[in-house]
């Protein structure tokens, strides 16, 4: 079975896992999980490679006498 460090405080396989606990995992992928031996994906190279999202626009103000 493949070892993995938790990223996170998580709960994973019945048991509270602390940061940067390592042990063995043979369940589905987890975010919150990196493969020891891997290469690290850091949370801040992800958000570079998200999709730009649309940048909010306020609504324009009403004035407070007309209704």
């Amino acid at each position: 079975m493949p070892i993995f460090r938790a990223v996170t405080k998580c709960f994973i396989d019945h048991s509270l896992r602390e940061v940067d606990e390592e042990f063995e995992y043979n369940g589905p992928p987890n975010k919150h999980l990196v493969q020891v031996g891997k290469a690290e994906v850091t949370p801040d190279s992800n958000a570079e490679e998200e999709a730009p999202t649309k940048k909010w626009k306020p609504k324009a103000k009403r004035s407070a006498g007309s209704k």
